[in-house]
This record gives structure tokens, C-alpha cells and sequence, in this order.
């Protein structure tokens, strides 16, 4: 039986009516104090430059989403320990390729708990409990930007 499921039987502390393994907010603190880790979130690249205030307006929509959940998971508290990292260096990201970013992901993953947390990287690979900060790279196409609902 692995860790997760042991999980099962335990109830959430901020939702008693859910087991603490459907609640992402205990997993990610859980798993933050097992590696160790003080901060959370994603990383973001910006890789087209076309229209600011499209990429600003995505950003604070995903920003929303996420205060939207921890308040959901009556988790506000965790907003203290979460940090976006963006990059959006014009002259290396404009029109990158997604070759290009992903390598520059990969080499920013390597030093990055490092740097960020003081400790080694995550003990573990379940991206599904949001164990590690930086367990994938997803591209948002420019059009989802200009979309209203976008990440609603």
C-alpha cells in the first residue's frame, strides 16, 4: 500500500467531510513540509509579445483561479507561501520556440529547489498531489490569451 493510499482514511483538516487526499491544498502543504519546500507554485514563460496586457490579464485570471480553490479548500492561508515565477525575457523568449523553452525549463528545474527552497528537489514524481513546483511545462496558445474564459 503506498503513502497515498494511506491517505484515504484521513480526513482533511480544513474540510472534515473530504479525506485529505482529495483536498489539494493539504496535499500541497503536506508535501511542502515533507521535501522541506517553503514556496509554491508555477512557472510561467511569456513567448509572445504581441499584446502586454493579453499575457497580464492571463496571468491575474490564473492568480484568481487559485484564490478562487484555497478559498475553496478554506486554504487562504496558503496564498503567504505562493510564488509565480515568470519569465518573460523579450530578447530570449519572443517567439521561442517550444524546443527552446523547454530546455530552458529543464535547466532552470535543476538548480531551481535549490535556489528557491534551500533544499534538494521534491521526493517525489505524483504531479496529480502537486508535490513538486516545477513537475511540468505546459504552453498556453497565444489565442488563449485573448480569450474571456479562459482558465474559467
Amino acid at each position: 500500500m503506498t503513502d497515498e493510499y494511506a491517505l484515504l482514511g484521513v480526513k482533511s483538516r480544513r474540510k472534515p467531510d473530504t479525506a485529505m487526499i482529495f483536498s489539494d491544498a493539504d496535499n500541497i502543504e503536506r508535501q511542502l513540509q515533507a521535501d522541506g519546500h517553503k514556496i509554491w507554485g508555477c512557472v510561467s514563460y511569456g513567448s509572445t509579445y504581441e499584446n502586454e496586457d493579453y499575457w497580464k490579464e492571463l496571468l491575474s485570471r490564473l492568480h484568481a483561479r487559485t484564490v478562487d480553490t484555497l478559498e475553496f479548500w478554506e486554504a487562504s492561508n496558503m496564498l503567504d507561501s505562493l510564488d509565480y515565477k515568470t519569465f518573460d525575457e523579450h530578447g530570449l523568449f519572443d517567439r521561442a520556440s517550444t524546443t527552446t523553452i523547454r530546455e530552458h525549463f529543464k535547466n532552470w528545474t535543476a538548480t531551481a529547489p535549490l535556489d528557491e527552497q534551500g533544499t534538494g528537489p521534491a521526493k517525489s514524481h505524483l504531479l496529480r498531489t502537486g508535490r513538486r513546483r516545477s513537475p511540468a511545462l505546459s504552453r498556453v496558445p497565444r489565442t488563449a490569451t485573448q480569450q474571456s474564459k479562459c482558465l474559467y
